[in-house]
Order: C-alpha cells, then structure tokens, then sequence
C-alpha cells in the first residue's frame, strides 16, 4: 500500500491524472445452454421388411457359408446351373443340348437369361478367335520407304542428295 501511495504522488507531481486500476468484468467460465445448441436435421429412416432384414444378415453374417462360384459359366453362378433338372439329366449329354434345355427352362421359370449363355456350351461365344481380331489395323500394309528416315553422317539431315 505504500508504494502505491508514492506511485500517485510521482504521478500527480508530473501533472497526469491517477489511473486507478479497476478489474474487468470476468466473463463465465461456462456458456449458457443456449450459445450451446446446434439446429437438429431429421433424416426418415430407410424402411425395409423383414425378409429384407433377414436376407441382410444371412449375408454379412461371418458364421454362415454359402459361396457362389462362376468358375466355368460368366452369365450365371455354378448353383443356378446346377438348379437346372437339365444339369442331371442322362439324355441330355451334348453341350448344344443341355444349352437348350437350360434356355427353356429358364423360360419357364421366368428368369431373363440363361445361366449358360457365356459358358463353353456355348460354341459361338468359347470358340477360338482368328490370331488379328483385336489388334489395331495399322501397318497392315506399309508402303514402300521414303528414303529420308535415316540421318547420312557427318553431314545435314535435310540437305538433298547429289
């Protein structure tokens, strides 16, 4: 207290007036609950049935087996041919045959394609394709060099010949 005594009269003897010190205001260490609140968004939730629900599960659920293999056919899995009657049928032995009879059946059934449509039954999708089909058409016939592609040593690239 006495130094500030001896600060105001230094102060006071030089002509400026005596600043008092006064606090500021503290501010609330915790805001109020309104500052606080964010606007909430509602979004619907996806309805989906139980069959939907149980199907869901079945897939992610990491206990359960059930591959579904396409080694051989691309238009369908190894178990839709397999759940064709014409897959076990001894009558049916030729590819032509079994492709047919799985194409009527699928008809019947009312599936829109044909598990054995790309497979190797399929003669005109498995069969081997000519050596060129593919490749680019360039250099399939060449003409005759121009003569100026290579570079004479020692001497200009463009400069005519004699």
């Amino acid at each position: 207290m006495q130094t500030f005594k001896q600060l105001t009269s230094i102060t006071t003897r030089l002509g400026q007036p005596v600043k008092t010190f006064q606090p500021r205001a503290q501010l609330p260490l915790i805001q109020s609950v309104e500052q606080n609140r964010r606007t909430f968004h509602f979004s619907p939730t996806s309805r989906t049935t139980h069959q939907q629900k149980e199907e869901e599960d079945k897939f992610h659920d990491r206990t359960i087996l059930d591959p579904q293999r396409n080694e051989v056919s691309k238009t369908g899995t190894d178990n839709e041919v397999a759940g064709h009657p014409a897959a076990y049928d001894p009558s049916k032995t030729s590819p032509e045959s079994e492709i047919q009879a799985t194409e009527e059946e699928s008809q019947q059934q009312g599936k829109v394609s044909n598990p054995l449509n790309v497979s190797p039954a399929n003669k005109e999708v498995s069969g081997t394709r000519p050596a060129q089909e593919g490749l680019p058409d360039r250099n399939a016939e060449k003409p005759g060099s121009t003569g100026r592609g290579a570079a004479r040593k020692n001497k200009e690239v463009n400069k005519p010949r004699k």
